[in-house]
């Protein structure tokens, strides 16, 4: 998932399902897990509402978080998320995330992302400086031990 996500000209449901039979309930279960429910309530048509040609009834954040609800639909062993929550604000992004990693527990998840309170959540994060890694481990080790990693949270970070 991207930070530019694929959103084509269909509706809500088809943009998370395609073509596969799945019933609205598990998919307003997912919207939910991605905070999106306020969508379905908003909509004329809740899932069988037209979003637009490339999602142009949603913000650049509520599609982003509707990429990450196909998720909850996929069976991929590994994903990647390049920035994919780029769009959200911090509590949004927190949250969502909470909810896509539990949902992946049992999956390989890569988050490429500049802010690093997106992976504090994560087993092993690898911090890279001029395209080299410069150290790995957990959240925690990382600021107790990597200055580089620090600064750089530090200066994400608008709550320190």
């Amino acid at each position: 998932i991207s930070q530019d996500t694929p959103v084509f000209d269909g509706t809500l449901k088809e943009n998370l399902v395609f073509d596969s039979l799945v019933e609205d309930n598990v998919i307003i279960d997912a919207l939910n897990s991605v905070r999106l429910s306020n969508i379905i309530n908003n909509l004329e048509n809740g899932l069988d509402t037209q979003i637009g040609e490339r999602g142009t009834m949603l913000s650049g954040g509520e599609r982003q978080r509707l990429a990450l609800a196909r998720l909850w639909f996929e069976n991929s062993a590994i994903t990647i998320l390049d920035e994919a929550t780029a769009s959200m604000d911090g509590e949004t992004e927190s949250l969502v995330l909470k909810k896509v990693l539990k949902q992946l527990q049992d999956k390989t998840v890569i988050a490429i992302t500049h802010r690093l309170n997106a992976v504090k959540d994560f087993d092993r994060i690898i911090v890279f400086k001029n395209g080299c890694i410069l150290d790995e481990g957990s959240f925690e080790q990382l600021m107790n031990s990597n200055e580089h990693f620090k600064s750089l949270y530090k200066a994400g970070n608008t709550e320190s």
